[in-house]
């Protein structure tokens, strides 16, 4: 995608599809280059991207904005864990939701790729090696990938949470290590809200920075222990457990329990009234 003519007036951006359709890559084969954007304007893809095997997204040059919906599938096609990459020195900016299934993961090797999508969830690992990734969105998600993978791994480059205004929320109920390059909790001029695990940050290496920019926001670390509280009501189906009592609770938090799906967490609550997960009660 994008104008490669070399003239100097040359500045023509495109739009691949419209709001509501869908472009979808079932590609078996991971080096193949599906996607690559070149010429000296900004071009976007409007459609909802759907992404059911490994797909590298090669930006080169200005920058390619996805503006539907992104989803991220495993379809173990390319086992054990399908990859969706942002390669090219250049921007992928990914204004639409992102959802990343539990057996795929996002991988920042070069360049940059800004997520800021007002809800996002991460069931699958979130990985920088190089370049830097943006986590903008208002409301993030990490939940704990298969097979003890962390949730996040930052091994080189930058992985920021913050955005130039408003508040970004994430919340991470995953664990996660750092061997090299950098987090930022909190980058950019707005508030960076961070609700992480204690007992599942590994740093060997890197740098860990804490509301490192001029905004405001928290970073909230929580006990590493798990809650258990006795519900007062529970209707199988139903996303809300109604409670009296909420203390120590946040949203994002895991939630374990016959009955409860694997990879449940509480999505919001009332104070001592209730809390509303994800996913309903078997």
């Amino acid at each position: 995608i994008g104008d490669t003519s070399t003239l100097a007036n040359s500045f023509f951006g495109y739009t691949v599809g419209t709001a509501g359709q869908s472009l979808i890559f079932n590609n078996t084969d991971p080096t193949a280059a599906l996607l690559t954007k070149n010429g000296r304007a900004t071009d976007t893809i409007a459609a909802n991207l759907v992404v059911n095997d490994s797909l590298t997204v090669t930006v080169n040059s200005a920058t390619l904005t996805l503006s539907g919906l992104l989803q991220i599938n495993g379809n173990n096609t390319n086992a054990p864990i399908e990859a969706f990459t942002k390669s090219g020195g250049e921007t992928l900016s990914v204004t639409g939701n992102t959802t990343l299934d539990s057996k795929a993961r996002i991988v920042t090797s070069s360049g940059t790729m800004n997520l800021s999508g007002a809800s996002n969830l991460f069931s699958g690992q979130v990985n920088t090696s190089a370049g830097t990734l943006n986590i903008q969105g208002a409301n993030n998600f990490f939940l704990a990938p298969p097979a003890s993978d962390p949730s996040i791994l930052v091994s080189g480059g930058a992985m920021q949470f913050g955005a130039g205004s408003g508040t970004t929320n994430s919340f991470l109920s995953g664990s996660l290590t750092l061997s090299g390059g950098t987090i930022n909790f909190g980058a950019g001029a707005g508030a960076a809200n961070v609700v992480l695990n204690s007992a599942s940050i590994t740093m060997t290496g890197g740098t860990l920075r804490l509301q490192n920019s001029n905004g405001g926001g928290t970073t909230t670390i929580l006990a590493g222990s798990p809650l258990v509280m006795t519900a007062s009501s529970i209707t199988p189906g139903d996303l809300t457990i109604s409670t009296s009592n909420t203390a120590g609770l946040a949203t994002g938090m895991r939630v374990y329990g016959a009955g409860i799906p694997d990879g449940a967490f509480i999505q919001s609550f009332v104070a001592n009234t209730s809390i509303t997960l994800n996913s309903g009660f078997a």
